[in-house]
């Protein structure tokens, strides 16, 4: 396929996109017009079963008719009628949509007018005489001999027999329709469903050959120029791009050869300065070659770097001899010096040692006297605590044996209040026992009287028993009462001695914090004048330290000028030895 590896690559796209996409527009067209055709044909088809339907409807509405019909014959009852009328509401009804449905169809029309002028005779000619007479007879105004000659009649089968063959003959006709419309519905769908899947296949075919196509032409070239590229970032700049084709594509194999020529000779150009050979003369390719432009800047620049480097060379071995020999000269000063301070730095350091030792132990005194204070103090506040609370005792045991004597008069008047009670209970036990003997005189008048008054004597006896149990729970009391006071006063004495045995301990304490407090002070003071010792021993030997760190520094800057001067003697001969390398 030589004419489309050398197309544009946008035509190969194009064509690769708008050849499918067009069959897939011819086919979606076809498709349109052939669903159009057949939900058409689908319609007729409908449309034709709704026409047999209504033709059956109007056949079977004429025969309800004539069944209605013989049964009141038979039997004169009114209520045949009624499906005979229905039947012909419904006949006359669906024979008239049979001619608006046939309309396109003259011949179709012409059967359903002749069906409704057959279907009209026969009620002229044939049931409403018939309905007539068989009232008549009914009523007796004609014999039913007339009616049975009616009914074995052969003109109203006759002419019933026709409606029905000419029904036959027009839904024949129907039918015959409805095949030919359900075959040419059925041809439609077969060839929708051609032409979707042949189309469907010829838009996949074409397809994936111009995407095969496609995919080959542009793959090749780009993983023969991506090779070469790997190559080139790899360092290999002797790479070639066999491309031929006349595309973007090939045009980028080109110019990516051009790129690897270009590229070789500045690596030529390069290879050569690192030899050493600064006489190359680099032409650039135009004015935006700005590689081509940076070799010619870098060439000339190094010339003219590399002629100043010799002359610097030179000067700088001569003065590095120099740096060299008084930094030695320095260097071993500053050793003899820092020697001596280190020494000195030693002994101020064990002074400061031993200073802090002994403030240390100060504070440890100082702390442990303080802590003996505050012990003290708290064992002070605690005596004073327990004096208030003792006081508070003494306090609450009064008030306990007070409250105690008032229980025990109040129990005395409840025992007061007990004995009127028991006396009422005895005074209502004999106003029963009169009640009861009154209402015996009474007689029957006196039995709800009696009835009152054995109930007043029980309440009485009861209250009696009751007043008993509470005089023995109020003596109870009382022998608990008179032992709570005195137990509360024996507390209160016991209290009292507690009070005066708690102030003089707290006395003894309070004689024990102020010698605490004169040894805790004593203690600070000490800690305070040795501390102010380990300052100043401490700032001597930040003095110290500093003077050492300072002369350390001085060295080691000594000997760090020292190494520098030497590798800088070192360098001049290198730089020296660099220098006459390059050629100009």
């Amino acid at each position: 396929m030589a004419w489309f590896r050398d197309l544009p690559l946008r035509w190969k796209l194009l064509l690769t996109v708008a050849l499918p996409l067009l069959l897939i527009a011819l086919q979606s067209a076809f498709t349109y017009r052939t669903v159009q055709e057949n939900l058409e044909t689908g319609t007729w088809v409908a449309h034709t079963h709704q026409v047999i339907d209504s033709a059956n409807e109007a056949l079977l509405s004429l025969v309800n008719m004539e069944t209605a019909f013989r049964g009141f014959l038979l039997t004169g009852n009114d209520d045949f009628l009624a499906p005979y009328n229905e039947g012909q509401r419904v006949a006359e009804a669906r024979l008239r949509e049979l001619q608006t449905a046939t309309a396109d169809n003259p011949q179709q029309v012409r059967r359903w007018q002749d069906l409704e002028q057959r279907a009209a005779t026969w009620q002229r000619e044939i049931t409403e005489p018939g309905i007539q007479l068989r009232r008549a007879v009914t009523a007796g105004g004609a014999p039913f001999d007339a009616v049975t000659s009616l009914a074995s009649s052969q003109e109203g089968k006759r002419q019933f027999d026709g409606i029905r063959a000419e029904f036959a003959e027009a839904i024949g006709a129907e039918r015959a329709l409805l095949d030919q419309r359900e075959r040419a519905d059925a041809a439609s769908e077969n060839t929708l469903k051609r032409t979707v899947l042949l189309g469907t296949l010829a838009a996949i075919l074409l397809g994936a050959g111009l995407a095969f196509l496609l995919a080959r032409s542009l793959a090749d070239t780009v993983e023969r120029v991506r090779y070469a590229a790997v190559k080139m970032a790899a360092g290999r700049l002797d790479q070639t791009v066999p491309v031929t084709a006349k595309d973007e594509l090939g045009q980028m194999a080109a110019a990516f050869k051009n790129l690897t020529a270009y590229l070789n000779r500045m690596a030529d150009v390069a290879q050569a300065i690192a030899m050493g050979d600064l006489r190359q003369d680099v032409q650039p390719q135009s004015s935006e070659d700005t590689l081509g432009l940076a070799f010619q800047r870098m060439v000339a620049n190094l010339r003219k770097l590399t002629a100043e480097l010799q002359d610097t060379s030179r000067s700088l071995a001569a003065a590095s001899s120099e740096i060299l020999g008084a930094v030695s000269q320095q260097s071993s000063s500053a050793t003899e010096q820092a020697a001596a301070i280190a020494e000195t730095t030693a002994t101020v350091d064990e002074v400061k040692v031993s200073a802090e030792q002994a403030a240390a132990l100060a504070d440890t005194v100082a702390t442990t006297a303080q802590r003996a204070n505050e012990v003290s103090a708290r064992g002070v506040a605690a005596v004073e605590d327990a004096t208030e609370s003792m006081s508070d005792i003494r306090q609450r045991v009064q008030a306990i044996a007070e409250h105690t004597l008032a229980l025990s008069e109040q129990v005395e008047q409840i025992g007061e209040i007990i004995a009127t009670v028991n006396d009422l209970a005895d005074q209502s036990n004999l106003l029963a026992l009169n009640a009861a003997i009154e209402a015996n005189r009474a007689g029957e008048h006196g039995k709800g009287f009696a009835v009152v008054a054995a109930e007043i004597r029980s309440l009485a006896e009861q209250s009696k028993a009751a007043t008993g149990q509470v005089r023995t729970i109020l003596s109870d009391i009382q022998r608990a009462t008179h032992a709570t006071v005195m137990a509360t006063e024996q507390g209160s004495k016991g209290v009292d001695g507690g009070v005066q045995r708690i102030g003089e301990a707290g006395q003894t304490i309070d004689e024990l914090a102020r010698a605490i407090g004169q040894a805790a002070s004593s203690a600070q003071q000490i800690t305070l004048a040795i501390r102010q010792h380990s300052i100043g021993m401490e700032q001597i030997a930040v003095a110290m330290a500093d003077i050492n760190q300072a002369t350390s520094q001085s060295v080691a800057a000594t000997t760090d000028t020292q190494q520098a001067a030497e590798h800088l003697n070192t360098l001049a001969g290198c730089l020296n030895q660099l220098v006459a390398q390059y050629r100009l």
